[in-house]
């Protein structure tokens, strides 16, 4: 036996229509008008996981920088952007320290399931590269993905992005509200020779 009902606006009065067995609905071309719930995030990594810690990843013994979960909202870290400067950077360097690292940076992050690895051994700047699976990709021959007068240094640079959002749709890694969650870059070699490195975190925060 079928149940009868009916769909309407409490406040108009107003009824949804049926055709062909079939509501009709079409997009409404204003926004909803509920409380905003989500806010852009972007910070750079740090040695401390805040704002206030220092993003210069040229350092000279082992440090760690991330981003920490966020205390009143599930924070979500849809892509990385890298910058890794020194004058006459190759693809087969780590900048241009004259070779790959010995032990190499780590990537990864912190959740339920204890340490997730991205990556353990980013050793040179193709590694972290295609890590990032060559995104952006641009130029060709011995210039290719490599950036020129690059800030801060104006020099040679390469800048790749990791798009969380391809490898863990839609929105990418959660770090939930109030836990210990973060996302770590770790520098497992003296490479305070470098022109210079940080790296920036891009998402948004939501509040339960």
């Amino acid at each position: 036996m079928a149940l009868e009902a009916l769909i309407a606006d409490p406040a108009s009065g107003e009824q949804a229509a049926v055709q062909d067995s079939s509501v009709l609905a079409a997009l409404n071309p204003s926004p909803p008008l509920i409380p905003q719930k989500t806010r852009i995030f972007r910070q750079y990594l740090t040695d401390d996981g805040t704002t206030g810690g220092s993003e210069d990843m040229t350092v000279a013994v082992d440090t760690d920088f991330w981003v920490a979960a966020a205390d009143d909202a599930d924070r979500y870290i849809a892509a990385v952007s890298f910058l890794i400067e020194d004058a006459g950077a190759t693809l087969d360097d780590f900048g241009n320290l004259g070779g790959p690292l010995a032990n190499g940076c780590q990537f990864f992050y912190e959740s339920q399931a204890g340490q997730v690895i991205i990556h353990e051994a980013l050793t040179t700047n193709f590694s972290v590269i295609r890590m990032c699976m060559l995104n952006p990709s641009f130029g060709d021959a011995a210039t290719a993905l490599r950036l020129s007068s690059a800030p801060p240094g104006a020099t040679d640079a390469y800048a790749p992005v990791m798009d969380f959002t391809k490898i863990m749709p839609p929105y990418g890694v959660k770090l939930d509200m109030g836990t210990n969650q973060r996302l770590v870059f770790g520098i497992r070699d003296n490479i305070a020779a470098m022109g210079a490195m940080n790296a920036i975190a891009y998402g948004f925060d939501r509040v339960r």
